[in-house]
């Protein structure tokens, strides 16, 4: 069986979000996607159930009852993707389309500047907080990884934070480069 190819991200993650939470259904699972802070994990119902019905298919999960759980051929790869080694772009920058809106900032005035980043810092604020909640779920039920993973999250949000006042300092000191 299998699908004769390497499996994508998304089916990785699906892997992976059904090590979590089987048995369960399918919805469940699309559920899980579309709660993300994750952007890159916000897909569809439209995607997640054929993906699952594919996956299925090649052997990696069971459907017993309309439950989906792992099968050991789904342990196996989902193992084999989280372990080492990784690709150069699985541990680089990821798209940001803030950090990309940042370069073309010459296009407004000193006050529409200003403006933007006060909005970047106040997003990315809530973003924090939200994702300091996640992790405090995490540690209510129990999820060490999950919990360990968001903290990710939690850094990368500091660190947009601490660029975007960085920025906004460089900027009133008339130093726009």
């Amino acid at each position: 069986m299998g699908l004769g190819r390497d499996l994508t991200s998304l089916e990785h993650t699906v892997l992976g979000v059904l090590l979590k939470l089987q048995p369960c259904r399918a919805h469940a699972v699309v559920m899980e996607f579309a709660s993300s802070q994750n952007l890159a994990f916000r897909s569809k119902a439209g995607s997640i159930y054929p993906l699952m019905t594919r996956l299925t298919q090649a052997g990696l999960l069971h459907n017993e009852g309309r439950k989906y759980r792992l099968a050991p051929a789904g342990v196996e790869e989902l193992t084999r993707w989280v372990r080492p080694p990784f690709t150069a772009d699985q541990v680089s920058t990821n798209l940001d389309l803030l950090r990309s809106r940042m370069y073309f900032l010459e296009t407004l005035d000193e006050a529409e500047r200003l403006a933007f980043l006060d909005y970047a810092e106040a997003e990315l604020v809530g973003l924090l907080e939200r994702v300091e909640h996640l992790v405090g779920e995490h540690v209510e039920i129990g999820d060490y990884f999950g919990e360990l993973a968001t903290m990710g999250a939690v850094k990368e949000t500091e660190a947009r934070i601490a660029w975007i006042r960085a920025v906004r300092e460089r900027l009133v000191a008339g130093r726009p480069g």
